[in-house]
């Protein structure tokens, strides 16, 4: 019996094997890009979700792999080698733009993130795991798209968590307000953040004809050129929900003019 000789339409289409190919490695570098996620530290100031910066510093990375696929940390590092090179919160704000996502995510950017290059090292790692250089650079890029697109989705997630509905009581006093918030706020990790925002909303009260400064929480002081998270003519403000000794070392050594 002859074998019947294989025609044309038999044949699966090169198009198709290509697909195919770029589905799998798409899959293969979403596992590890998610078990990288998943194994990243969370912080209260996220609201319990992984860092900010570190969240900014892997968006621009991911961009940047798409000139040129180098997995190196030190390629991707600023001067002083503390930093994750080329984050802004304008990079980082059109890169998520063009996944829809347009409410401001961090205003630093992550520049005061100290765990972002330990992080970025880890994600580095991982895409070399799914054989991210071995790919063309069409495909490449078009993962590298993909999981730009996870993170602006968890992105996302991070505006969507339900906001704090504080209820007012007039037969409760002010502390006794101002601690259910704060027993509120701790239930979803934001304890800190909303003590900020709250001192803040006060001296804004008590001073209308003075500048309040407002910054990120996650800025650090020094880096802001500020003795504290708020500053009033020569009073230091510095908020805090975990306090310590130490919080009151400073106030007997006083900056150097």
């Amino acid at each position: 019996m002859r074998s019947r000789k294989r025609s044309s339409k038999d044949a699966i289409p090169k198009s198709a094997g290509r697909t195919h190919r770029v589905d799998e490695s798409r899959k293969r570098a979403a596992a590890h890009f998610e078990q990288w996620y998943d194994a990243l530290p969370t912080y209260a100031a996220s609201g319990g979700g992984p860092a900010r910066g570190t969240i900014a510093a892997a968006l621009v990375v991911l961009e940047r792999l798409k000139e040129k696929c180098d997995l190196n940390l030190d390629a991707h590092r600023a001067r002083g080698k503390a930093q994750i090179q080329g984050i802004s919160p304008g990079t980082v704000q059109r890169i998520l733009e063009r996944f829809g996502e347009t409410r401001p995510f961090l205003k630093e950017g992550g520049r005061t993130n100290r765990g972002g290059p330990g992080d970025i090292e880890t994600m580095l790692q991982a895409l070399g795991e799914a054989d991210l250089s071995s790919l063309s650079p069409d495909t490449r890029i078009s993962i590298l798209d993909y999981l730009q697109g996870l993170l602006a989705e968890k992105v996302r997630e991070y505006h969507s968590r339900e906001r704090l509905k504080p209820v007012y009581d007039a037969s409760q006093s002010t502390r006794q307000f101002v601690h259910e918030v704060l027993v509120r706020a701790e239930e979803t990790g934001r304890r800190g953040p909303v003590a900020q925002h709250l001192v803040g909303a006060k001296l804004e009260m008590r001073f209308p004809d003075q500048p309040i400064r407002i910054e990120a929480v996650s800025a650090a002081d020094d880096q802001a050129g500020q003795a504290g998270d708020f500053q009033v003519g020569d009073t230091v403000f510095h908020v805090t929900v975990a306090p310590s000794s130490g919080h009151n070392s400073p106030i007997w050594k006083p900056k150097a003019a």
